[in-house]
């Protein structure tokens, strides 16, 4: 006897996409975000992992591999999203980030004040630190993502979180001045 594939979910073995979309749809957005830097596109990479993600669905064989393979595509598409709009090379001005637009305020203390740091950063600094710091991928891991070499990595690391500290001193001394 043939099992279809929601025949399988409904058994079980296989949770069903609205299951997946419920549980880690939040996180695959976030993730997202982070990489692209725009809440529109986010959610355009997000609903693209999850199309390329209910494709591989039927051949899944172990249901904790589902958060490893949903950040992997998220990384993947994510970073597909910023070369195919050019946003990925050094020395590419970033367009302002719309998070970053729309706040019109002095940043919020904490950790959205924190997110709001790191997705104005140019994507080729923010990428590899979202990817290196948030995300804990190695090295050589995000060099991979990123298809360059380690050192590359590393440079752009070191700038980010230049920028980024830059970013919070001066952000800290503009609101100790009001």
């Amino acid at each position: 006897m043939n099992v279809s594939t929601t025949d399988r979910s409904l058994a079980g073995k296989i949770p069903k996409l609205e299951t997946v979309w419920e549980e880690h749809s939040r996180t695959v957005y976030t993730l997202c975000l982070r990489l692209v830097g725009d809440p529109d596109a986010a959610e355009d990479v997000t609903v693209e992992v999850f199309s390329h993600f209910s494709r591989e669905l039927p051949r899944l064989t172990n249901e904790r591999r589902i958060p490893v393979r949903l950040r992997e595509l998220a990384i993947e598409k994510s970073v597909g999203w910023l070369e195919k709009h050019h946003r990925l090379r050094e020395g590419e001005p970033d367009e302002p980030s719309p998070v970053t637009r729309l706040s019109g305020r002095a940043p919020l203390p904490g950790p959205v004040e924190m997110d709001e740091f790191v997705i104005g950063l140019p994507a080729h600094l923010r990428v590899a630190l979202v990817l290196r710091d948030v995300e804990d991928l190695s090295d050589s891991e995000v060099a991979v993502a990123l298809q360059t070499d380690v050192e590359d990595v590393r440079r752009r690391l070191n700038r980010a979180r230049l920028e980024l500290r830059e970013r919070i001193v001066s952000s800290s001394g503009s609101k100790g001045d009001s």
